[in-house]
């Protein structure tokens, strides 16, 4: 991302959304739920950020990718700014709390991706010897039911289960 300078060179809204790769729409909703706020106004109205904003709206892009939802992501940034009233140990405990979570859940998601992964490469691999087979029709309980394939495997992925039936 492009940054827009120190902190003294104040920008409007869309240069901000612009340099930060973000729509006007999120811009306000960021403000309107206090993640952001302007650090001035113009004369003429117009919302001011400073180059501060610019990489706060990349830590908010990579901690949206993480993914952390947009609670998560303003509890971190509240923990950061009550540093004066907070004690240090206590911040540090907020955040291994909240990642913690986010790590488990991005744990069981890959266990779920890979269970995904091992049914989708038995398809497949069955699948390629149903191509290379010289039985009847392809795919129909009476010629597939006692496949070797299969039964090398131990068991037919589910979604195999489904071709095999009857009528489907």
């Amino acid at each position: 991302m492009a940054s827009a300078g120190s902190t003294n060179n104040l920008i409007k809204i869309g240069a901000l959304a612009r340099n930060a790769h973000v729509s006007l729409r999120t811009l306000r909703y960021y403000e309107e739920i206090g993640l952001i706020a302007p650090a001035s106004h113009s004369k003429g109205g117009h919302r001011l950020y400073s180059g501060e904003d610019v990489k706060k709206l990349e830590v908010i892009n990579y901690l949206k990718s993480l993914p952390l939802s947009l609670e998560e992501i303003k509890e971190i940034f509240t923990v950061k700014k009550s540093t004066p009233t907070r004690e240090k140990k206590e911040q540090v405990a907020v955040l291994i709390k909240l990642l913690e979570s986010k790590l488990g859940a991005v744990n069981g998601r890959i266990q779920e991706l890979s269970g995904v992964k091992d049914e989708l490469s038995g398809m497949v691999d069955i699948l390629r010897e149903c191509a290379r087979c010289e039985g009847k029709p392809l795919l129909e309980i009476e010629s597939c039911g006692d496949c070797k394939a299969v039964d090398r495997r131990g068991h037919a992925p589910l979604m195999m289960s489904v071709f095999l039936e009857r009528g489907a």
